[in-house]
């Protein structure tokens, strides 16, 4: 994805990865993850971050407006 303060969120690119593949991004990154809705397969990713998240900005695709989510805190921390 690509931000553009005048003309929001956009796609710039994306990538297939198989079952078992593996990613990763550097910090800023904006991103989506899923599965092609012709595929009948459901979706199930981990994600490890290091430092732990603070504050994501989230957005939605054509839209100039980002949002702020705060992640809880995990019960066995």
């Amino acid at each position: 994805f690509a931000y553009d303060a005048e003309n929001g969120l956009g796609y710039s690119a994306h990538r297939e990865l198989r079952a078992g593949g593996l990613t990763g991004s550097e910090i800023p990154d904006i991103h989506q993850l899923g599965n092609p809705d012709v595929s009948g397969r459901d979706l199930i990713t981990i994600h490890i971050y290091a430092p732990p998240l603070g504050v994501l900005k989230t957005y939605k695709l054509g839209s100039a407006t980002i949002d702020l989510y705060t992640p809880a805190e995990p019960d066995f921390v």
